[in-house]
């Protein structure tokens, strides 16, 4: 009888022990079954950004552009950094035009950017003056008053001034005092810069942006934006009007015209970063339609949701294009 307990007793810890193994293999299977799931969405949404990638190339190629944007009015791609969906993926273009250009650009000019992203006064002397010591191409070793030189650098540990225009904006990030920046301030400032050269355009320039007109500020920014949703701004007497300049001196400033240059934003719920673009069309290059001037990859959560709520793109037709010519039936 007691023999008989020993072993019901013996059957029931194997059988808990058992249970136990199988439960754990199950979790682990249930979890690789899981991992191997998200794995799969994540390859399809890297495949539908590939052919979204494609797809704007081709646009941006054959396309017609507009004031209003890129293609035909039915299917009409606006340049203003919103947000299109598409299959497990999400799309921004931007028109480099709305971007405020780090190519060749001025004191004031880049004051306005500072203070539109939250920056403090007080740095802008040594902000502005480590910039100019580091694009100079002709300083000679000469140290501006809030300046810094090569010897500066090499105390710091840091690579010596370029000594030329900019090739990307995330060379800020080289520069004494510029390093130092908040990442959020430093952040604002790299989303809302390029170093494509050209002037403002205001149909396509966020908040940020506009306010780095000469005369724009916070509530004129948000005026023209309001007036653009309206209507698409084709007068830059209307800008005069907003900020009380000369529409004649905002002449050499702003534009309502995109550039050849876009940013392609794209970014998936299923990937942990989104890829950015800064693409120029080249459309007399004997070699390509277009360039691919910068690259780069962030966390998503870093991302700046898109102007306008997120809408479907919309779809591609023959006629968006700017080519007139028909191919004949058979070749």
């Amino acid at each position: 009888m007691r023999q008989r307990g020993y072993i019901l007793l013996l059957t029931v810890v194997v059988t808990a022990v058992l249970t136990v193994i199988v439960s754990y293999f199950a979790e682990r299977i249930d979890a690789a079954r899981q991992f191997a799931g998200r794995q799969a969405d994540a390859s399809e949404a890297l495949l539908q950004m590939s052919d979204d990638r494609a797809d704007m190339l081709f646009r941006m190629a054959t396309g017609v552009v507009s004031v209003q944007g890129l293609g035909s009015p039915e299917h009409l791609l606006r340049l203003d950094n919103r947000a299109y969906v598409t299959h497990n993926a999400q799309l921004q273009l931007q028109d480099a035009a709305g971007l405020f250009s780090f190519r060749f650009p001025s004191p004031d000019g880049m004051g306005r950017l500072l203070t539109a992203c939250g920056v403090s006064k007080e740095l802008f002397p040594q902000l502005i003056d480590v910039f100019l010591d580091y694009t100079d191409t002709n300083s000679g070793g000469l140290k501006r008053l809030h300046g810094a030189t090569k010897e500066d650098y090499a105390a710091a540990g840091l690579p010596p001034p370029a000594g030329r225009p900019l090739v990307s904006p995330l060379e800020l990030r080289s520069m004494l005092i510029w390093h130092d920046l908040p990442d959020d301030k430093y952040r604002c400032i790299i989303q809302h810069s390029t170093t494509a050269v050209g002037q403002i355009n205001v149909n396509t320039a966020d908040e940020i942006v506009l306010q780095t007109i000469q005369g724009v500020d916070a509530k004129g920014a948000k005026a023209l934006i309001e007036r653009r949703l309206a209507e698409q701004i084709t007068d830059s007497a209307v800008i005069g009007l907003v900020n009380g300049e000369d529409a004649v001196s905002l002449g050499f400033s702003v534009n309502t015209f995109p550039s050849r240059t876009l940013r392609i934003t794209q970014s998936s719920p299923l990937i942990g970063w989104r890829l950015q673009y800064e693409v120029t069309m080249t459309a007399y290059d004997p070699h390509a339609p277009w360039r691919i001037d910068a690259f780069r990859r962030e966390p998503v959560d870093v991302a700046q949701a898109g102007v306008l709520a997120p809408k479907p793109l919309p779809p591609f037709d023959t006629i968006d294009t700017k080519n007139d010519s028909v191919l004949p039936a058979s070749l």
